[in-house]
């Protein structure tokens, strides 16, 4: 099947592409928010460059709203945790990426790199990044979003016995190693 994406709606380019790019990493992010810490996912996101070591998050715009969450502290904060969440995290990710606010506890979060919001307890990998840039997508409701990773947390245990989620098509998350 051949599909021309030139006349297609942008609900049917999603459909198309993330069915297209797997797996695609799922990254949970934590920014201050104006009250505690808020956390929200995103699965378009890669590695930009080793030196300087930089990944990049997509952020998309929904037509007459303003950005908020971690966008908006990317850019006012200059600093959020990006993490890897596992397979046990699952419902909390999918309840994170609702519409709505998802709100940790202090119970759930490690404070250990000075200047950085924490880490959440039980992520497998969690890279603290700094704002680096941003490039708004011509003709498109999207910025990328550059961070640069100055601090990363690796469990010892990694990769014996946890399995990162991914994404794959539009609405599915899983581990690699998932039935």
């Amino acid at each position: 099947m051949k599909i021309s994406l030139q006349n297609t709606t942008p609900s049917e380019n999603y459909d198309v592409l993330t069915k297209a790019v797997l797996p695609r990493p799922l990254l949970w992010v934590l920014s201050e928010a104006e009250e505690g810490f808020a956390i929200a996912p995103y699965s378009f996101t890669n590695i930009v460059s080793t030196q300087p070591p930089l990944v990049s998050l997509a952020f998309g715009i929904r037509p007459g709203q303003e950005q908020k969450g971690p966008y908006k502290a990317l850019h006012e904060k200059k600093k959020a945790v990006l993490h890897l969440a596992n397979e046990d995290q699952k419902d909390d990710i999918l309840k994170s990426g609702a519409k709505g606010s998802f709100y940790l506890n202090e119970e759930k979060l490690v404070h250990e790199v000075e200047g950085f919001p924490p880490r959440l307890k039980g992520c497998p990998v969690a890279m603290f990044c700094t704002y680096y840039d941003t490039m708004d997508i011509k003709n498109a409701n999207t910025h990328l979003v550059i961070c640069k990773v100055e601090h990363i947390f690796i469990d010892e245990k990694f990769e014996d016995n946890r399995h990162p989620l991914t994404c794959v098509g539009a609405t599915g998350v899983v581990t690699l190693h998932s039935k």
